[in-house]
């Protein structure tokens, strides 16, 4: 699926505020799942962030992606880069949490 920016963030305050689905089946996606007793650091088809808030991320030739859903403070963070391979975009995705956001966390 390819997207802009301004909707990905859409995207993922309509998820956030359940707009998309019921609060509860949201809620059940976001939980952490467990496999053979072991717990995840995965939901149903999200990763969690440094801070424990659900985070999707992509790429294809030529770049990356990643959004952070903040459900505590109801903030979207959206970073895309034009540069695949190995781009620290979870070190990206930290600094402009740390610049903007309700929070400082450490870079991955």
């Amino acid at each position: 699926m390819e997207s802009s920016a301004p909707d990905l963030a859409r995207f993922g305050l309509a998820t956030m505020e359940g707009g998309l689905l019921k609060s509860q089946l949201t809620d059940f996606m976001f939980q952490p799942q467990t496999v053979d007793g072991l717990e995840t650091n995965r939901g149903l088809g999200w990763s969690f962030s440094p801070f424990g808030q659900p985070e999707h991320g992509g790429a294809q030739q030529g770049c990356r992606t990643l959004m952070v859903l903040d459900r505590e403070h109801g903030t979207v963070y959206v970073v895309m880069t034009n540069t695949g391979g190995n781009h620290p975009v979870g070190q990206l995705m930290a600094s402009v949490v740390n610049a903007w956001g309700e929070r400082k966390i450490q870079s991955p």
